[in-house]
């Protein structure tokens, strides 16, 4: 099965590349959450986890916001994955504050990136202007675990980074609903990053029953969703938790992976992006701003 998965996703790689001078120019205009190439959205079982606890191999760059954000080091001859970012977009970058610091000589950003291990043709590595940590952000709590990245150059919008939507204050997802989570972390714990981009098919859980299991409040800033057998694990921080809108077909970002159990055993809690829908557009100078997702 994941045989047949990866020569399927190998051909549409190199579809991809071989069109990616008539299609450098790709855009749909200033929409997001369109997908160029589209992700595989079949559900599998979670006994054939091969990441995010529960995940499976994405259809290579179908995930077009998903970005790398990772540690440079050796005088920037090397650079080590510390979290997912997520493209919201040309100029910015959303992650988890918990995963850098101010420095941006510190870090570097990599969009168009399936194969996290490897350096690909459809590859962005923009240098950081500035990075924007919430000024609220608590690192023992995790509250406020949010930052955003503001790069020196416009990104190109091609097949493989496009920005994804985010969804207005009051238009929040409602529990039991589902939604799909993308990443290169662990798929248990004392486990490792893996090379291939990986999503899972994830439910959105009740704010009371997630704190009953962690066993702390579940702030109004944030979501928790998972179940055993389908949540985030270690190094999943910045996950994107994205939903497709009924109405339009486009993909909102609900949620950015903000704490995982160290055992990765319980759901994952998630900043709710909706919740800060005022800072990002103030932070970006309105360049980035929430909309309806239904």
């Amino acid at each position: 099965m994941f045989g047949l998965q990866i020569l399927v996703g190998a051909s549409v790689l190199i579809a991809a590349i071989d069109g990616a001078a008539e299609t450098e120019d790709f855009l749909f205009g200033d929409e997001c959450g369109r997908t160029p190439i589209p992700p595989s959205l079949l559900s599998v079982s979670p006994h054939t986890s091969t990441a995010i606890v529960g995940g499976t191999p994405a259809t290579p760059y179908s995930w077009p916001w998903q970005a790398v954000v990772c540690k440079n080091e050796w005088w920037g001859l090397f650079c080590s994955f510390q979290c997912s970012g997520i493209v919201i977009g040309k100029q910015w970058v959303l992650t988890a504050a918990d995963c850098l610091d101010a420095n941006t000589q510190n870090w570097s950003v990599r969009t168009g990136v399936f194969d996290e291990s490897q350096k690909e043709g459809s590859e962005q590595k923009p240098k950081i202007r500035k990075v924007h940590i919430h000024k609220d952000f608590d690192r023992k709590t995790k509250r406020n675990n949010i930052a955003l990245i503001q790069l020196e150059k416009d990104l190109i919008l091609d097949t493989f980074t496009q920005p994804v939507c985010l969804p207005a204050t009051g238009k929040e997802i409602t529990s039991n609903s589902t939604g799909w989570i993308t990443g290169w972390g662990y798929q248990k714990r004392l486990g490792s990053i893996q090379k291939a981009l990986q999503q899972a098919e994830i439910v959105f859980d009740e704010p009371e029953t997630c704190e009953h299991t962690w066993g702390r409040e579940i702030y109004d800033s944030e979501l928790c969703a998972g179940e055993i057998g389908t949540l985030p694990c270690t190094s999943d921080a910045g996950d994107p938790l994205v939903v497709r809108s009924p109405s339009s077909g486009r993909w909102f970002a609900h949620g950015s992976v903000s704490m995982t159990d160290e055992k990765c055993k319980l759901p994952g809690i998630f900043s709710k992006l909706s919740h800060y829908c005022k800072w990002i557009a103030s932070t970006t100078g309105h360049a980035v701003r929430c909309m309806d997702w239904k």
